[in-house]
């Protein structure tokens, strides 16, 4: 029986997945392993790059370099409302949250970011502020601006709390960059462990395939196999990837129909 002639194609597509698979398997072990090597430095070290980012953020050139916010007049008058009926708390202390505004509206960043972090309490005094308002005084605030709704406001109470809690806002002490160090390091193992099990998918697909090229019956598996590894390498952004095992899809198609 004279073979299939697209089965050497399908073994060469595999070929060629097999081999850029191996590639991105490699490549998730070494941010793996890069990331480990900078988090442990970074917590060794917390204290001194805590007290560099208090040098920096206290210095002149932070100010400058800071992003500016682009507020619009709307924006603005958007904030004098909120202000105005902030005003009308008078049983919560909106100290805090009222100089939080009035840096927005000045469009000064250098400040607000010097609150977020700041070790003197600021943004603990900004969060327990925001906190003593109820949903109805949130709504209340929220009708005084047209853009704005009482769950959006409440949202971001609740992202205030998380914040205060997570340890990240202290970032300009020694716990601070600890905590953020912790975040960042459980997100980036989080999706190398993710792009690897997508890797090894599309491994076992090119596998499969080389296998079973000439062996027709055999090719259901790895047809299945390179449709679901197709779906990996979207996921992962691997475009040459997700070509080759598209067309391999219909080579592999196309042996086990017989065509020639």
């Amino acid at each position: 029986m004279q073979p299939n002639p697209h089965s050497k194609t399908v073994k060469g597509l595999s070929i060629a997945i097999i081999v850029l698979s191996a590639l991105g398997l490699l490549f998730c072990l070494g941010v793996g392993l890069f990331s480990g090597v900078v988090g442990t430095a970074v917590d060794q070290n917390s204290e001194e790059i805590a007290e560099d980012l208090n040098k920096y953020i206290d210095s002149s050139e932070f100010s400058e370099a800071s992003a500016q916010v682009d507020i619009t007049t709307e924006d603005k008058e958007e904030l004098d409302a909120a202000l105005k009926t902030l005003e009308g708390f008078q049983d919560v202390d909106t100290s805090k949250l009222v100089e939080l505004i009035g840096y927005v509206k000045s469009d000064d960043a250098a400040s607000i970011v010097k609150m977020f972090t700041s070790d003197d309490g600021s943004f603990k005094e900004l969060v327990q502020s925001y906190e003593k308002l109820s949903d109805e005084e949130l709504t209340e605030l929220a009708n005084s601006m047209s853009d704005t709704s009482a769950n959006e406001l409440i949202e971001f109470r609740e992202m205030l709390v998380q914040l205060d809690e997570s340890g990240i806002t202290d970032a300009t002490t020694a716990d601070g960059v600890k905590a953020a160090n912790t975040l960042f390091m459980g997100f980036s193992m989080t999706m190398v462990i993710v792009g690897f099990l997508l890797c090894l998918i599309t491994l076992i697909a090119g596998i499969l395939a080389v296998r079973n090229a000439e062996k027709p019956e055999k090719l259901g598996g790895a047809f299945v196999m390179s449709i679901i590894s197709a779906v990996a390498a979207f996921l992962c952004g691997r475009i040459v990837t997700l070509v080759l095992l598209i067309v391999n899809c219909v080579q592999i198609s196309k042996v086990r129909k017989g065509q020639i």
